[in-house]
């Protein structure tokens, strides 16, 4: 949401020291940087809680304390972003959805959400423009998590997407090559665009299948749910099929800024697939009402998202809190997964899942220190297992504190300390992480019970439904498999 040359200059020239709404941001951005440093100065005078990172610099800033009667300014708004990305991994994450709204509402005020035509790029539109578009990705996710209205949908505004130009090429002496990025060279800011395509999906989503009243204006089609998660699930195909070269799933790609964004993408794919699907799971005992397999794909999705997060945590990898809402989810999704089971009468063995979360628990220890929210969700899922008569093996903490990129990171299972590799080298290996599924297809041919190893299946078996899944899992040399690992 900053423009990083434009930012460090304002600092330089002292900015923060006469213009109050800068001086906000810049205290934000301290504290949102201090939640991912090991310095202890970071912490609150006081005591010695790392919950506290950061509070000596957010605590000054007053975000709410304006005149309605005064226009906004991109400072603001961006101080606005900021407390809301540094209250989501605080203890109170409570108010952030109620913030994003001010937010919106004083970005509408301005007329940030309207595109401008015949009118060049300029530093302070495209701030303003990625301002607002982070605001739409807050307003999406949090509403989604939280099952609450959003501020705003897609419908109510027609800004352009933001420039495919990173920072260093905005301002530059040829005044024709500003504002382009040259030829050949990966954008950073390329992930940031393709999520911002996922959260049109979402919201799609959010409008259809989540909406609480149906709309009966005659002048809107009607879609019955299996038009809308036909057309949901083809427009995530058409997703996969757009990103971009350089942020597609490789576990060898060397740089660590594209190797970041990638499994972020690929984590909130999977998080949509779920959330478009989980609606529509049904008890083992009930016809399912679309043909579509809804558990699986929910399922495979759930087990895709855990297994990319625990070996992209391998390279230590801070997880952003939307990311730990995914994981959360998919941990929910195979729990359920195994209670279906139970219901069923399946005599499977269960412990493959159950090991999955497992390993979902301990990449959220993991953050435990940096974000409450991930202790509380850790603990949320572990009395879910209880509930449910599910054993989890003992699990604790990973030993000491985040490590830097390229330094090995230990868990603990049962008791057991097991030191995981940065990268994989063997074609194996290989083979079966980067083969990943993608495709609701893919996910739902795959079944529900069995275990799952990163590899596709082979086309040419489906399910026309959950229960037809479910009918054929006796005989398991009907299902072609081909597990790598």
């Amino acid at each position: 949401m900053l423009h990083r040359p434009t930012f460090e200059r304002s600092i330089h020239d002292h900015l923060h020291l006469t213009d109050h709404h800068f001086g906000d941001s810049v205290l934000a951005v301290c504290a949102v940087a201090a939640r991912y440093s090991n310095d202890p100065r970071t912490i609150l005078e006081g005591t010695d809680s790392l919950h506290s990172r950061g509070w000596k610099w957010y605590r000054q800033v007053k975000p709410l304390q304006k005149p309605l009667s005064l226009a906004t300014s991109v400072y603001e708004l961006q101080t606005y972003l900021l407390s809301v990305l540094f209250l989501q991994g605080s203890s109170t994450p409570d108010g952030t959805w109620t913030l994003v709204g001010v937010g919106v509402r004083y970005a509408q005020d301005v007329g940030v959400h309207r595109r401008r035509f015949n009118r060049k790029s300029s530093v302070e539109d495209e701030l303003w423009k990625r301002a607002f578009w982070v605001l739409i990705c807050f307003d999406t996710t949090l509403s989604s998590f939280l099952g609450r209205p959003r501020a705003t949908n897609s419908k109510d505004y027609d800004l352009d997407l933001p420039t495919d130009c990173d920072d260093e090429y905005w301002e530059i002496t040829d005044r024709t090559l500003a504002f382009k990025q040259p030829p050949g060279k990966p954008s950073r800011i390329a992930c940031f665009i393709s999520y911002l395509k996922l959260m049109e999906i979402l919201d799609a989503a959010q409008r259809t299948i989540y909406s609480v009243k149906k709309s009966t204006i005659l002048l809107e089609r009607p879609l019955n749910e299996h038009c809308m998660v036909t057309e949901l699930d083809s427009e995530l195909n058409k997703w996969v099929d757009s990103v971009p070269d350089h942020l597609r799933w490789d576990p060898q790609n060397q740089d660590p800024v594209f190797f970041e964004q990638s499994a972020v993408l690929y984590a909130a794919y999977y998080n949509i697939q779920m959330l478009v699907h989980r609606p529509f799971i049904t008890a083992p005992t009930k016809p399912s009402p679309l043909p579509f397999p809804s558990l699986a794909i929910c399922t495979n999705a759930a087990r895709s998202c855990i297994h990319l997060m625990e070996l992209v945590s391998r390279r230590g990898f801070v997880y952003h809190p939307h990311t730990l809402m995914a994981l959360f989810s998919s941990a929910v999704v195979l729990l359920l997964n195994v209670w279906a089971g139970k219901l069923s009468g399946f005599h499977g063995d269960p412990a493959k899942d159950v090991q999955v979360v497992v390993d979902c628990l301990n990449v959220m220890h993991a953050y435990e220190n940096r974000f409450p929210s991930a202790g509380r969700m850790c603990d949320t899922v572990c009395e879910l297992s209880a509930a449910g008569g599910i054993q989890l093996p003992f699990v604790c903490t990973p030993k000491g504190e985040y490590q830097e990129h390229g330094e090995t990171e230990f868990f603990y299972v049962e008791g057991k300390e097991q030191a995981s590799p940065e990268l994989y080298t063997t074609p194996q290996e290989l083979s079966g992480l980067m083969d990943w599924p993608l495709y609701s297809a893919d996910l739902g041919r795959l079944p529900d019970y069995r275990p799952f190893d990163g590899s596709l299946v082979e086309h040419g078996t489906s399910f026309a439904s959950v229960d037809d899944a479910f009918s054929t899992r006796d005989n398991s040399s009907a299902i072609p498999l081909n597990w790598a690992l």
